[in-house]
């Protein structure tokens, strides 16, 4: 699942793709590069970041799956609206990420949405890695723990892509310089987690740099088929 971020704010590329054209050629690349899922994002969920309007959200939204479904692009929308969501999926898009878990809209958890109707078969969970956990020690029993969150019989989506635990990780082992970890080394750990992940049977894992954990996921799935 490659990230298409079309915000000014998020932590590690912000402004990158707000052109339109910009953010259409960015997804087309992920894809290129082995992204089975594109999750676009018209807002950033980092700590203290300033909400964007609906109306902002929704044309951002729109705009770029009204241009990547045509490409053959399996969407997830990464959005804690509902106006948004269904807006998406009236275009064409096929996964809600919502990180909220439903708590800020009308949309619910998993318990709620099984009691509204939804299939179970069209349920994913995600640990939400990074979310009020910022340390190694809270975001790692999760990682670990991969096979306790499958046994729940879900799918698991792990989304540890350059978060600030792994900046820790690189840290504290003494190979970030003075300006802290490069976004170059934060992607080698995350493909190396993603290798982990798949190892372990995550269903999917949520990524910038989608060529380095392609081939992470390759590696891992390939381990997990010969233990």
């Amino acid at each position: 699942m490659g990230v298409l971020n079309i915000t000014e704010d998020s932590f590690s590329d912000g402004g990158l793709w707000l052109d339109p054209a910009k953010a259409a050629q960015h997804g087309r690349d992920m894809m290129a590069a082995g992204a089975d899922i594109i999750d676009i994002g018209a807002e950033s969920t980092r700590p203290g970041a300033k909400r964007v309007s609906e109306a902002d959200e929704l044309a951002r939204i729109t705009g770029a799956v009204k241009t990547l479904i045509p490409a053959g692009a399996v969407l997830s929308i990464d959005t804690t609206r509902a106006s948004v969501a269904a807006a998406a999926l009236s275009e064409g898009a096929q996964i809600i990420n919502d990180v909220s878990g439903g708590t800020l809209d009308a949309m619910r958890q998993v318990d709620g949405v099984l009691a509204a109707g939804v299939k179970p078969e069209r349920i994913i969970i995600d640990p939400g890695l990074g979310f009020s956990k910022p340390g190694i020690e809270h975001n790692l029993p999760l990682l670990t723990g991969l096979e306790t969150f499958r046994a729940t019989g879900y799918p698991v989506l792990i989304g540890q892509s350059r978060k600030r635990f792994i900046s820790a990780m690189l840290t504290g082992a003494g190979t970030a310089g003075a300006d802290g970890p490069t976004m170059a080394q934060r992607d080698d750990v995350t493909a190396a987690l993603s290798a982990l992940s798949a190892e372990h049977g995550a269903w999917a894992v949520r990524v910038h740099d989608v060529a380095k954990s392609r081939a992470a996921v390759i590696a891992g799935n390939t381990w997990r088929e010969y233990a």
